[in-house]
């Protein structure tokens, strides 16, 4: 299966119920052809970098998905074509992006491995912190000498 990136801006003004139908619609025709969606993200409103049919500001919404139908990214982009909501969109395929797969890759490893250590960590401290209950309290020599009673000394300062 093909790998692919689409990414739309919406006109900042639509209305959230309809850009959330619309994101609907995009999805089921994603399934419709056999393909599935692999993550949908909201990114919101943004500013442009440059002024596109008047707007300043656009509603970015990000579609990665896969499919065996080569076809369906042409008839993904021609519903955007047809849309006067779109403001921009642009479809990437991305599976034969291999740096970006190695890197996902190393990213998965990188996390487990951190997840890893982070609970010998806690482990570690769950046991010195059981160690440290269970030990008696330690005392210093400045401890005790502070919790000796003072000598009594006479009014000519000699000790008794």
């Amino acid at each position: 299966m093909r790998r692919y990136e689409t990414i739309f801006i919406a006109d900042p003004v639509f209305p959230e119920d309809e850009l959330a139908s619309f994101r609907e619609a995009f999805g089921s025709t994603i399934t419709e052809h056999k393909g599935a969606v692999i993550q949908e993200e909201d990114w919101g409103n943004r500013k442009l970098a440059y002024e596109v049919d008047k707007h300043r500001e656009g509603h970015y919404v990000r579609f990665e998905y896969s499919c065996d139908d080569n076809q369906l990214p042409a008839e993904l982009e021609r519903r955007l074509r047809i849309s006067e909501s779109i403001l921009r969109f642009l479809t990437v395929r991305i599976d034969d992006d291999k740096k970006r797969l190695v890197w996902e890759e190393r990213q998965a490893e990188r996390a487990a491995r951190r997840a890893a250590e982070a609970a010998v960590r806690a482990e570690a401290a769950e046991a010195a912190a059981a160690a440290a209950a269970d030990a008696p309290p330690e005392t210093t020599e400045l401890d005790a000498a502070s919790e000796a009673a003072p000598a009594a000394t006479t009014a000519t300062g000699e000790e008794a």
